[in-house]
């Protein structure tokens, strides 16, 4: 019975989840920027057979959403690729109603060097655009969220960071190339990042 905003939506996954979870008297609602994303999630979720949902297009920045409107907000290893997390925290407050809460999946970083965080293929791999996690709850928190906590945290050894150049599981398809693609900077010394990455389930709840 309750509304799930989703920053990120992408394909629709996680509406279709989500929808199950609050039956057919409540609503999801995907966020997504590109038109692209929001034809193949309106195209999954009726092959789905999902009809409590609305697809939207828009930044999480200035979300096109009214103060107040949802329950839940989720998102899924995107607020990472924000230049204004603060922002997005902000928007985010502004339309769940209050008791309404926050469950994010994201990136976060120890501190990096000026390399990576320079490196547009780091950036692609949800790295060099995530931030420390006492800033990333420092945000949440100046937005006025109660109860922040991290309910679970996975530290990424090499082999997973390899992975996440190269899967397009985190942050959507990565463009195709031909040919052997040369390694960046960030790719080729992948261990000096080894215990400096990680992927945190954040909870917060609006008052």
């Amino acid at each position: 019975g309750e509304v799930v905003l989703d920053l990120g939506s992408g394909a629709g996954l996680d509406l279709i989840l989500a929808s199950r979870k609050v039956g057919p008297t409540g609503k999801v609602i995907g966020l997504d920027m590109t038109p692209e994303m929001i034809v193949a999630a309106n195209a999954n979720l009726k092959k789905a057979g999902i009809t409590n949902f609305e697809i939207r297009q828009g930044e999480m920045e200035a979300m096109p959403v009214a103060d107040g409107e949802v329950d839940w907000i989720i998102s899924n290893c995107v607020i990472n690729l924000s230049p204004d997390k603060a922002k997005v925290f902000a928007e985010s407050y502004r339309v769940l109603k209050p008791g309404g809460r926050m469950l994010v999946s994201d990136i976060v970083t120890g501190e990096l060097p000026d390399s990576v965080r320079a490196d547009i293929a780091a950036w692609v791999a949800c790295i060099s655009g995530a931030v420390e996690e006492s800033e990333y709850i420092r945000l949440v928190k100046q937005a006025g969220f109660a109860k922040v906590e991290v309910v679970d945290r996975l530290v990424y050894d090499e082999p997973s960071l390899r992975g996440m150049f190269c899967d397009s599981s985190c942050c959507g398809p990565q463009p195709v190339t031909i040919g052997k693609k040369e390694p960046s900077a960030t790719e080729a010394n992948l261990s000096a990042l080894v215990g400096k990455i990680a992927s945190i389930k954040l909870s917060a709840k609006k008052p």
